[in-house]
Order: C-alpha cells, then structure tokens, then sequence
C-alpha cells in the first residue's frame, strides 16, 4: 500500500493510508491512547498487528464479526474523537479480521481516526476487491506492506 494508491474511478486513500501508518508505526499517537478515555486504567504500549509476515491479520468474513468490531470501533471514537461532518469513524486492523477492536489484544490494541467518508466507502470497496482477487478466505492471514 502506498499513499498515492487510487481505485480504478482514480479516488486515492491518503487519509487511509496516513492512518494505517500511524497505526503500524511503534510509539505513534493512535485512538485509543493506552491510560486514556476509553481504557484509564491500561499503561501497556501498543503492538497492533498487521504490518509484517510474523505479525498477520487474519481475514473473517463473518458480518457479526464486522458489525462487533465497527461497534467496539465506534464506541471508541465517540469517546475521544470529535465528531466532524462528512467523516466516518475508521478502524485499523480493518472490521473484517479477527484481530479487530472487538476482540484485539490487549484490548486498545487497534486504533481509530476519523477518516473523509467517501475516502473510507472507496477503500471497503478496494478491499473487498483486493480479498476477492487474491482469494483471501476466511481464516487466511496476511499483511498490510505499507511502502
């Protein structure tokens, strides 16, 4: 993945990408903060999964599996984000693994931003896409190569 990425009507992810980097990168500020709004009591430092071959995200398909993880998501981002027109609540790693915030560990293992709706619809679809193409199926695993 890399920032300059564009789906085949040419809709980049800059904002998508900006936040799966931060999310990726040790020590980068990310939703929800260790000791923060959501968990107050966690000091433990996030390692959240999905960026190399020894640390994978796991595909599932499972539509209750996605509803329970942009629900924890969004909880969070009600919490300690501002609400802001035209943005939707995006999650990382994405509602259809299993390493998603409903069941990430320790649990604020994962991160939240808000993400410019139309921007955040264009990638699901990507994804979606990308899953399909490369026969990604349920319990496959794989990772995010951010360049």
């Amino acid at each position: 993945m890399t920032r300059n990425d564009v789906n085949a009507k040419n809709v980049g992810f800059p904002n998508m990408y900006d936040h799966i980097k931060r999310a990726l990168t040790p020590g980068s500020k990310t939703y929800p903060e260790p000791g923060g709004k959501s968990y107050p009591d966690l000091t433990t430092a996030k390692a959240i999964p999905g960026g190399r071959w020894n640390s994978t995200l796991t595909r599932h398909g499972y539509e209750p599996t996605s509803v329970g993880n942009r629900t924890a998501a969004g909880k969070v981002c009600a919490n300690e984000l501002k609400k802001e027109t035209g943005k939707d609540c995006d999650e990382y790693p994405f509602a259809s693994t299993l390493q998603g915030s409903a069941r990430a560990n320790p649990p604020h293992n994962f991160s939240v931003a808000m993400i410019d709706a139309d921007e955040n619809e264009a990638h699901g679809i990507v994804l979606r896409a990308w899953y399909w193409n490369n026969r990604i199926l349920n319990f496959d695993e794989f990772w995010i190569d951010i360049r």
